[in-house]
């Protein structure tokens, strides 16, 4: 029995050597130079001639400074260092801090008078610069019930010369549409500067009662002295504002209406041929 256990053993052995030879073959075909992270160390030595071979670099050495060479460098005590550097910090702290000693500024006191006051000023401001225009500013707005008056003689003859061009045939009755129309832009240009000067849109309306019933020749004749008239009146209180765009306006006017005499009289020197 004993002679069985030790042939086992024996055989068992040899098996493990047989083994360790095959897989040091293999190992040292792949990996041919031992490392030392490698996890598997043999206890064969690696060849000289396939061992890597290493240099070794010396370490650089510092230089010796002897007694006598060692330059000569004074010992400063703490005491003298900290007299000679100077206190930065301190220095810009008194320089960058504020005077909190120093009298508090002065302030008016909030007052419903101050506030009063302040909400008012940019009103003025405003009002101020509204004085200044020249083109249908405040020196125009003296003349708004003339404009208002303007408005309703130019409506008014607007549907007189309408009115008696129903009346008529041909180019008379286009003549005189024409001259209606014309009264009718004058009271929109009227309408839009009373506009620009009060805010408010003066556009009356117009009187149906107002028809004529006079003959062709009395109401040419009639219109004439009319138009004449207006001319006048826009001359005059063209004259008299200083408002430059009113003056312009009411001088166009004028102009037009000296136009529409000269048609009026065309059309009476045609009636009495």
């Amino acid at each position: 029995m004993e002679s069985k256990t030790n042939t086992a053993t024996v055989e068992h052995a040899a098996t493990a050597e047989h083994n360790r030879a095959a897989f040091e073959k293999v190992w040292k075909k792949v990996m041919p130079y031992p490392r030392h992270d490698s996890p598997i160390i043999l206890n064969e030595e690696v060849p000289a001639e396939e061992a890597p071979v290493t240099y070794a670099t010396a370490a650089p050495t510092a230089p010796t400074v002897s007694a006598a060479n060692a330059p000569n460098v004074p010992s400063v005590s703490a005491a003298s260092a900290e007299s000679a550097a100077p206190n930065v910090y301190a220095a810009s702290a008194e320089s960058t801090a504020p005077n909190v000693s120093a009298a508090p500024l002065a302030t008016a006191p909030v007052t419903k008078e101050n506030m009063l006051a302040e909400a008012v000023t940019p009103i003025t401001k405003k009002t101020a610069a509204v004085h200044e225009i020249a083109c249908l500013g405040n020196q125009a707005v003296p003349y708004g019930s003339h404009l208002q008056a303007f408005i309703m003689e130019e409506l008014r003859n607007c549907h007189l010369y309408l009115s008696m061009a129903c009346r008529m045939h041909g180019q008379r009755a286009n003549t005189l549409r024409t001259l209606g129309m014309d009264a009718r832009q004058h009271a929109a240009r009227l309408s839009a500067a009373y506009f620009i000067l009060s805010g408010v849109r003066y556009w009356p309306t117009q009187d149906r009662s107002c028809c004529t019933s006079e003959r062709y020749m009395v109401f040419l004749r009639t219109q004439f002295l009319s138009e004449q008239q207006r001319a006048a009146a826009y001359r005059e209180t063209a004259n008299a504002t200083q408002d430059t765009c009113l003056r312009e306006l009411l001088n166009d006017l004028a102009e037009e209406c000296d136009s529409h005499t000269r048609i009026l009289r065309s059309l009476l020197e045609q009636v009495m041929q």
